[in-house]
């Protein structure tokens, strides 16, 4: 009930729950809205439940602690699952606000569409090659074109001959060169042939300091002051406008700038965080290789080598995510060191071989053809061979799991591996 009026940064939960078992309550927290990405930390007292760390993987759990829980760590994994629920809900708040932005800026364009289709005076929008990308309706009633036959055409259409139109065209060009909007009078060509006298009144459209295009206000007949003052008012409202959208797509730069540097932030964080849960780690699978050297009852020692291996399992995550933040930082770099791929193979497979002994799948690997020395990023070949093996297994209940690793030979230097997994699902 209390999951349903709030929401959690993290929730730990014990896998053994009178009535309900923590894998249970786990999905049906995730269930509830808001807490779809609710990460779980699961604790069970048996290390070698491997059927249940699995469920509660599959169950969305992040993260799986064998009791007796180290107080340290314990901590340390919820300190850092806080932090990223602050820095997750910092990230929405800031995309709500571009979001807010961009919604203002559509109503804005919104109302200057419906000024230009209203407006009482032909007007036409040209791109940056001078080409009419928009009339509207009084336009159309002026020169009795329909917009089709104007739209992708040059405005010299419209002149009664070409050298009037260059002339037009360097004196407007030269009046927005010294920042200023241009007006003049022109005898312009209607569609049948008809000469109108109409006045010009243009201001180049200019988008964070490049013009885009231009913006011509068509009156036709002879000019009343009245008119005249309308068109620099529509004129001046322009300008007004086009500064408003200008500053709107400035603060909209900024907003994104800083979503982008919040991401990387984060990414930061929790690289950082990573290191810091990496270190105790490193020191427990330490001691635990120790201990599996010590003389101990068979039980006892396949106990202790269980909890090895969950703890390298554990330790791979954690250079998952660290490598994922350096991804997202633009931090990720290749190493270049000399590395047999059919031995890693075989260690990442010796990992997995107690699961599938455990679940009764006959695991076979065959990588006689890729026994060769080979130059590049052994760990990031280890990652991709454990994340796939792995997916095989999470994935297969009964029956074989065949893993064929061969290489290309060698062209200019390079040579090509490739990994086939047959799997009985």
């Amino acid at each position: 009930a209390l999951a349903r009026v709030q929401s959690f940064a993290v929730a730990v939960l014990d896998v053994m729950m009178p009535d309900m078992d923590g894998v249970e309550t786990a999905e049906l927290l995730r269930m509830i809205p808001g807490n779809e990405d609710l990460p779980v930390i699961l604790m069970t007292g048996a290390a070698h439940e491997r059927v249940a760390e699995c469920r509660g993987y599959e169950s969305g759990a992040v993260d799986f602690l064998y009791k007796p829980v180290s107080a340290v760590v314990l901590r340390a994994k919820m300190r850092f699952f806080c932090d990223v629920n602050t820095q997750r809900a910092l990230l929405k708040k800031e995309i709500a606000e571009v979001e807010g932005m961009r919604r203002r800026l559509a109503k804005d364009l919104d109302g200057q569409d419906i000024l230009f289709k209203h407006l009482n005076l032909g007007v036409i929008i040209l791109d940056s090659h001078e080409v009419m990308v928009r009339v509207n309706p009084q336009c159309e009633a002026l020169f009795g074109f329909h917009a089709g036959d104007l739209l992708g055409r040059p405005m010299s259409i419209l002149f009664t001959d070409n050298n009037s139109y260059r002339a037009f065209n360097a004196e407007a060009h030269a009046c927005f060169a010294r920042e200023r909007g241009y007006m003049g009078e022109h005898p312009l060509k209607r569609k049948h042939g008809d000469i109108i006298w109409a006045e010009l009144f243009g201001a180049p459209i200019v988008v964070g300091g490049v013009a885009e295009g231009m913006v011509w206000a068509v009156v036709d007949g002879s000019p009343h002051q009245s008119m005249r003052e309308s068109i620099e008012r529509y004129s001046n409202e322009l300008k007004a406008t086009n500064e408003h959208l200008e500053q709107m797509m400035a603060e909209l730069k900024r907003k994104s700038e800083e979503a982008v540097a919040a991401s990387k932030a984060k990414s930061s964080f929790i690289a950082g965080m990573s290191h810091e849960i990496r270190t105790p780690l490193n020191s427990l699978l330490s001691m635990l290789q120790l201990l599996e050297q010590g003389e101990m009852a068979p039980e006892q020692h396949e106990a202790v080598h269980i909890a090895l291996d969950s703890g390298r399992c554990l330790l791979e995550i954690v250079n998952d995510i660290m490598d994922l933040a350096r991804i997202e930082m633009g931090e990720i770099t290749l190493n270049e060191e000399p590395f047999d791929a059919a031995e890693i193979l075989r260690s990442v497979s010796g990992l997995y071989l107690p699961v599938a002994e455990d679940k009764e799948i006959d695991l076979s690997i065959d990588a006689q053809t890729a026994s060769h020395l080979c130059l590049g990023d052994a760990a990031r070949l280890r990652q991709i061979f454990f994340n796939l093996l792995g997916h095989a297994l999470r994935h297969t209940d009964n029956g074989r799991i065949q893993v064929a690793l061969s290489q290309s030979p060698a062209t200019e230097g390079t040579i090509q591996l490739e990994l086939c997994l047959l799997y009985t699902s």
